[in-house]
Formats: structure tokens, C-alpha cells, sequence
């Protein structure tokens, strides 16, 4: 399953205290490509997701195009830009999903990092050295927020890690076992106005202005997703070979 969330709605978890002792973290969401390809040249995508210091965003992915290129950006309000990749949008395939990540913290060598992924393939992983600040912590830091005020968004799956996450994180689909995983939804439900947090103790998201579509189920080999039309083909055959 996946999530449409449409311009102006959300998926969002209000702050919670998994997540406000965090001093450094990493949000990975698997995205439908068909959203990222109808960024408008020259537009500018202010928050794909983002996590929440009070009522600013110590961390969130902004996405940008100018002709063939999009540039994704993990930003704090406070701070400012951090790190951004450019990705071809001509390596975007239609109808397939993109794993997008970004990090955070001010305690390690690597401060910053961005790193877009489509079926095994890195199209950029991008670090940053620079001293931040430290991430806010205490009461009130941490809410969650999916979704853009002018732009719809299909969602297959989105986590919260406090590490750093890796390619290999990007290509498969994480469980509550997952190390450093802190929260994550896997969208599974197919109805309803919440999506459940696999990890224990967690707070599902609130969907508002979404709807439920069957396509996305996350696909661990393949890097980012097999396309929808690939997946139901592979099923058709599964079938087939089952019941000869």
C-alpha cells in the first residue's frame, strides 16, 4: 500500500518522547517518482517532510528543479541550509519510487547528509563536515510532519533513525528490529485516517487529506521499488508457477 497525500494535506505525529531526546536523526521516506517528475521548473517544494522543533523544523527535505535537475536539500530552519544532492530527473523512472534520506546531528565527523536512491542505484550521496548546533531536545521537539502545502505526495514508507542510515537501509524494508530505528510506518493499513508505527510505544500518524492506494508495497531488493506494473507481473507469474 501507499498513501496519496494530497496539496495542503499530511501524514503528522504530534511530538512524542521517543523522539525528543534525539541528538541525532535520520528520516528515510520511499516516494513515488511520478510526484518528484512533476516538480515545475523553477518551483521549489518548501517541505517534503520534516521533523519539528517547536514550531520550527530543526530538520526537512526541500526539493527544488531548475531544468533537468532536482535539488534536494536537508535544511533547519535555524541553521540554514545543510547538505543537498542533484539528481537527473531523466534518472527518475515513472511509476517506480525513490528512497530519500536525510541527517542530522553536531557529534560525529559527517554533521549532514543526503543520499537519493532508485532501484540499487545511488544517484547522489552527498556529506557535510560543517559545525551545526546541537539538536533541540526536551518537550516539544520531535513532531513529525509528510506533505507540501502546493504539491501532492504518493508515500510507500517513512522512518525515523538515530544514526545515520546507509544505502542498504534505503533498500530494505526496515521492521521493529531495525537497528536505530526509532519509528517508522510502513503503510500498510489500507483504510482509516491513521498509519500505525511499527516500533512499540509510538504514535501512529494522522492523515488528513489523504487517501489509500493499492500500488507501492515496499519491495527489499530492489533498491527504492520495483515499479507497479513490474510487481503485479512478478505476482501474476508466482501465481501461475503455483498452480502448475
Amino acid at each position: 500500500m501507499q498513501i496519496l497525500i494530497a496539496a495542503g494535506g499530511s501524514a503528522a505525529a504530534v511530538s512524542q518522547a521517543k523522539y525528543e531526546s534525539l541528538t541525532a536523526v535520520s528520516m528515510l521516506a520511499r516516494l513515488r517518482c511520478d510526484e518528484l517528475l512533476g516538480v515545475a521548473d523553477g518551483a521549489s517544494l518548501e517541505r517534503l517532510f520534516g521533523f519539528a522543533a517547536g514550531s520550527k523544523n530543526a530538520l526537512r527535505l526541500v526539493v527544488s528543479r531548475s531544468g533537468g535537475t532536482l535539488t534536494f536539500v536537508g535544511r533547519d530552519d535555524a541553521e540554514g541550509s545543510l547538505v543537498f544532492a542533484n539528481v537527473t530527473r531523466a534518472s527518475l523512472t515513472a511509476g517506480q519510487f525513490a528512497t530519500v534520506s536525510i541527517f542530522r546531528t553536531s557529534s560525529a565527523a559527517t554533521t549532514a547528509q543526503v543520499i537519493v536512491r532508485q532501484n540499487g542505484t545511488t544517484f547522489d550521496n552527498q556529506t557535510s563536515a560543517v559545525a551545526y548546533g546541537a539538536l533541540p531536545t526536551g518537550t516539544g521537539n520531535g513532531a513529525i510532519n509528510i506533505g507540501n502545502a502546493t504539491h501532492g505526495l504518493a508515500v510507500d514508507a517513512f522512518a525515523v533513525f538515530n544514526r545515520a542510515v546507509t544505502t542498504a537501509d534505503h533498500d530494505t524494508a526496515f521492521t521493529a528490529g531495525t537497528s536505530g530505528l526509532v519509528g517508522g510506518q510502513l503503510m500498510t493499513e489500507g483504510t482509516g485516517t491513521t498509519a500505525a508505527d511499527v516500533v512499540g510505544g509510538g504514535t501512529a500518524l494522522t492523515l488528513t487529506s489523504v487517501t489509500w492506494d493499492a500500488g507501492g508495497t515496499w519491495d527489499g531488493g530492489a533498491g527504492g521499488g520495483l515499479s507497479d506494473s513490474t510487481r503485479r507481473r512478478r505476482r501474476r507469474m508466482a501465481s501461475a508457477a503455483f498452480t502448475h
